[in-house]
């Protein structure tokens, strides 16, 4: 799979002259999209729409239209030999009404990505028909790109494809612009047949420039790290643990061991911050001792986080996931975009903030804090992620330096 996406990526630059050094082209292999495998299910239905959208998702039906989407585990080997235990999402749209008849799908809406002057960028994406009698479902794909406001252009990559009863993978033509700050996203709309109209959706793909996890490490390993208040257990390397304004608050940490497939299926075995609060309001969990820089202005980058409540009474468990941003001289900004309010429960599952970008020489902390409940107020974090593009695209030429935190 590796292999062919780097084929694919190559073929794509070739199509559109891209002038870039060799070095360069060799970073163009990365998938832009926000949470492709399908996790979670804090998407956005809007319309007329039901079931489960996965997070950085949207389903929608404009006007009278009706649409359904769901979540469908895949296990490994279920697309094509080799492919990995994934998420599929099914896509059935049950009424195509007015005032438009091609107006309901399924898009990342508005979690675009950012898109680099000059540079292409194409879709992959494996689908299947859905309908119940095996027909052929007729879908468009579209790659519509956006100015820095997020505006429509009115330019888009498209391709309209018969979807077949097999998994198949499917290619969007490249897309490319001259603005600063564009971004994209992807989209599929479905066109009426005569059958159930419905398809399968897996392993979308838009190939790109390098991202990077600017979390400074994530799988909470070493000890050291900053003690604010009434603070028991090991705080980990560059992150810093705080118990303050109120001499009630405290916050307990343990490290935990989570095995391979413990998160997902294919998951890698990581460690895990049990975090246990009293006063919740006053006690967190962030890296702020270690802020990581948001250059260049105006990248869109995504917190992404997996939560497991660990209460006691295994009731569930508010956590506040903070990206707090700051001046250049460690000001506050007052401003924290990214953030938003997470509901754990007992069993492990995937969270995303918001997509969100900075200003030139502006820095930023991923941040937990948990609601009081009443309860024990305890949960278990893996795996914190701030995407973004990596800083060594932007030092090898593509647009100016971006210095290392």
């Amino acid at each position: 799979m590796i292999a062919r996406t780097r084929q694919i990526a190559v073929a794509l630059l070739a199509a559109l002259s891209c002038t870039f050094a060799a070095a360069q082209t060799e970073s163009i292999t990365f998938n832009q999209l926000h949470n492709p495998e399908f996790r979670g299910n804090g998407g956005s239905p809007a319309g007329n729409v039901t079931g489960e959208v996965p997070s950085l998702w949207r389903t929608f039906a404009v006007g009278e239209s009706t649409a359904t989407s769901a979540i469908v585990p895949l296990a490994a080997d279920a697309i094509f030999p080799g492919s990995p235990p994934v998420n599929a999402v099914e896509l059935t749209v049950t009424n195509f009404g007015p005032p438009a008849t091609s107006d309901s799908g399924f898009d990342t809406s508005p979690n675009q990505f950012t898109l680099l002057p000059e540079l292409g960028y194409g879709a992959t994406v494996y689908l299947r028909s859905n309908n119940s009698d095996m027909s052929s479902q007729m879908v468009l794909i579209q790659l519509p790109i956006f100015d820095e406001v997020g505006v429509f252009t009115g330019n888009t990559g498209s391709q309209t494809v018969e979807v077949t009863d097999t998994w198949t993978q499917y290619e969007v033509p490249p897309i490319a612009t001259s603005l600063m700050g564009a971004s994209a996203e992807l989209s599929f709309r479905l066109t009426e047949g005569a059958s159930d109209n419905s398809i399968q959706i897996a392993l979308p793909e838009v190939i790109g420039p390098s991202l990077e996890n600017r979390v400074p490490n994530p799988e909470f390993s070493g000890t050291g790290g900053g003690i604010q208040g009434n603070v028991t257990g090991i705080v980990p390397e560059f992150w810093r643990a705080f118990g303050l304004d109120s001499e009630s608050a405290s916050i307990t940490l343990q490290k935990v061991p989570v095995t391979a497939n413990e998160l997902y299926p294919g998951s890698p075995a990581t460690t895990a911050m049990r975090i246990t609060s009293v006063n919740a309001t006053g006690a967190g969990f962030d890296h702020e001792i270690t802020q990581v820089p948001l250059a260049p202005a105006g990248r869109l980058m995504v917190g992404e986080v997996f939560l497991r409540a660990d209460n006691a009474d295994s009731s569930d468990q508010e956590v506040g996931f903070a990206v707090p941003i700051f001046e250049s001289n460690g000001t506050f900004t007052g401003t924290a975009p990214g953030s938003a309010f997470f509901n754990a429960t007992p069993q492990w599952q995937y969270f995303a903030g918001i997509v969100f970008s900075g200003g030139a020489d502006q820095t930023a902390n991923v941040a937990f804090r948990l609601t009081d409940s009443g309860t024990e107020n305890s949960v278990l974090i893996a795996l914190p992620t701030l995407n973004g593009l990596a800083r060594e695209v932007f030092a090898n030429g593509f647009e100016g330096s971006d210095p290392a935190p």
